[in-house]
């Protein structure tokens, strides 16, 4: 999950240098810190959920 936001952000970063714009390091740290945490926490459960799904025959 750590990879795939950073990813993201790493080309999202290279484009803003590329356009000459500022970067914005805390910014940038904070939304990886975000997405990690969000995604860990969401994700497993929609796991699950999907799972319980699949065996009930509903997906």
């Amino acid at each position: 999950m750590l990879a795939a936001a950073a990813v993201v952000l790493g080309v999202r970063l290279v484009v803003t240098l590329l356009d000459g714009r500022p970067l914005d390091l805390v910014g940038a740290g904070l939304s990886l810190l975000a997405t990690t945490v969000i995604g860990a926490a969401l994700v497993p459960p929609l796991v699950h959920h999907q799972r319980r799904l699949v065996h009930r025959g509903r997906a």
